[in-house]
């Protein structure tokens, strides 16, 4: 499986099914604060066809940060320190 290798595959709202009308959308980056991640992750992943490639939590400030790419899943490295040095 080409996503098997994705850390946050199971991430609530991250959708490994891209939406193909939006397949050639470019999103290069940005930063928002939301209030429903899931709401927003399907959003990302599944019509603008952004990858989740990494994901913090900081539950003593109560947020998270959610890293997405246009990139192909399969490229993302399964290791978290490659997968770092490569973002």
């Amino acid at each position: 499986e080409r996503m098997a290798n994705l850390p946050h595959r199971d991430v609530p709202g991250n959708c490994l099914e891209k939406d193909p009308a939006t397949q050639k959308f470019v999103f290069q980056q940005t930063m928002m604060r939301i209030s429903n991640p899931e709401k927003s992750l399907d959003f990302y992943t599944r019509i603008l066809g952004m990858t989740l490639v990494e994901k913090y939590d900081f539950e003593g400030a109560r947020f998270s940060l959610y890293f997405l790419l246009q990139c192909n899943p399969a490229d993302v490295p399964e290791d978290p320190k490659e997968r770092k040095l490569w973002l």
